[in-house]
């Protein structure tokens, strides 16, 4: 599931998400002892954020409210972050590396059915950062 870089990333958009990668270890609740941490990543910028509790506390989902202020482009009447930037994407940091929801799912059926690295996304509008995080995945993986 991709993201226009025109729209923003919501927690509705985030449970959908959730929703549409059950079953593929593409989401946090299934990812304990894979050292997968829930995290985002601004396309924009590369710059990669764990995901948090609004104290800056890890979280063990993708949340909105850790993220930094400059990400935040709408907030609901409590004051929680309701929308970020169109530029960031969910995902997970492994070795320090980021991981698209579709690398991981990837990474997790290709390691349990042939014990090997990451294999690339499916081509989409992000291929070229896609094969840079796989390459950079690949050889984190053969490090461990």
């Amino acid at each position: 599931m991709t993201m226009d870089a025109t729209s923003t990333l919501t927690r509705q958009v985030l449970r959908q998400q959730s929703r549409a990668w059950l079953g593929t270890g593409a989401v946090s609740e299934e990812l304990p002892g894979t050292q997968f941490r829930p995290a985002f990543k601004d396309i924009a910028t590369g710059k990669t954020y764990l995901a948090r509790y609004a104290d800056g506390t890890p979280a063990p989902m993708h949340l909105l409210d850790g993220l930094p202020d400059e990400l935040v482009v709408r907030r609901d009447t409590a004051g929680h972050a309701a929308a970020i930037k169109g530029s960031i994407v969910a995902g997970f940091v492994r070795c320090g590396r980021f991981y698209s929801r579709e690398a991981v799912a990837a990474q997790l059926a290709c390691s349990s059915e042939h014990h090997i690295g990451l294999q690339p996304d499916a081509p989409d509008r992000r291929q070229s950062h896609t094969n840079e995080v796989n390459k950079g995945a690949m050889q984190c993986l053969a490090g461990h």
